[in-house]
């Protein structure tokens, strides 16, 4: 009697457990971490974004396994002249997580896009970093009387650079792989992205290791993107038909989207320029907020 309650007390203490983890996500949901945070229902998607400023909407995406965080040093200097709109894309940061979700260029683009316009943003400037960048860059050629210009912070666009990411063992570990997550192996992960030391303190790395402890679908979201895409053959050649007035910018120091990209996509997409900081990693939007948001500010205020 005495064993069949300890075993009760113990499968009941285990299911407990379990149901705080699968649920701290829904919390999250109501304790959201920004002034600027709201969350909007569509298409089955709660989708977190921050909104701040006034004038002209300029949006801004993320890159791959990242969050509205990495925005947090530019958005207080884009709201001056900007009504700003970061949004976490479905599958990362507080949006939902959905792992049937396709997570590739078309579905993201669509989604986004009528997202936007259900939000009230339309006829606005896009900025993307990363996975963020291919996106927008996607955006700007399916929907070309919306978006007019187009920012790509070291867009992912060739799928070349993912071939020698091994990622089989996370497919293998699945949902589990969250197990192995810890602030250790995300600051080693950090190093690809920046390059200030500070950049490396808890408060960051927890910032990027959360989503992943919050939700063991996060893994899988990840994987879809990386193979839907990031690997999307249609890159970077179908960027010719992209309309709209482009800037790149790029940092040499860039470890995961290699600067010798840029000359290709420079010369693929008609209406672009290309603006490089010498010393700045993939990050930049973290590295050096300043000197991108000028950029980005000057070439939108042309």
């Amino acid at each position: 009697m005495t064993y069949i309650l300890i075993v009760s007390v113990l499968i009941l203490t285990l299911v407990t457990i379990y149901w705080l983890v699968q649920n701290r996500f829904n919390y999250a949901l109501t304790e959201l971490p920004y002034k600027s945070s709201k969350i909007h229902r569509y298409k089955n998607f709660d989708i977190h974004y921050q909104q701040s400023g006034r004038g002209r909407d300029l949006v801004l995406l993320h890159g791959i396994g990242a969050s509205t965080y990495i925005w947090r040093y530019m958005i207080p200097l884009l709201e001056k002249n900007y009504k700003v709109t970061a949004i976490d894309i479905p599958g990362f940061g507080l949006s939902s997580k959905l792992p049937k979700h396709d997570h590739g260029l078309d579905s993201q683009a669509n989604l986004l896009h009528g997202f936007l316009l259900e939000i009230g943003v339309r006829d606005a400037y896009l900025a993307g970093s990363s996975m963020g960048g291919a996106i927008a860059l996607w955006m700007a050629a399916l929907y070309p009387d919306y978006y007019k210009k187009v920012v790509g912070l070291s867009p992912a666009t060739n799928p070349k650079h993912t071939k020698n990411i091994k990622l089989r063992y996370i497919n293998v570990l699945g949902r589990r792989f969250r197990l192995f997550l810890n602030a250790r192996l995300i600051k080693q992960l950090l190093r690809f992205l920046v390059y200030k030391k500070e950049l490396f303190e808890r408060e960051h790395v927890t910032a990027y290791l959360r989503p992943y402890q919050d939700d063991g679908t996060s893994i899988l979201c990840f994987m879809k993107a990386f193979d839907n895409l990031l690997k999307d053959k249609r890159l970077p050649t179908e960027l010719k038909n992209v309309k709209a007035q482009v800037l790149l910018i790029w940092g040499k120091r860039d470890l995961l989207t290699p600067f010798k990209y840029s000359q290709e996509l420079l010369s693929t997409i008609p209406n672009s320029t290309l603006v490089v900081h010498d010393t700045a990693g993939h990050h930049m939007m973290e590295d050096e907020p300043d000197w991108t948001a000028k950029n980005l500010a000057d070439f939108l205020g042309q």
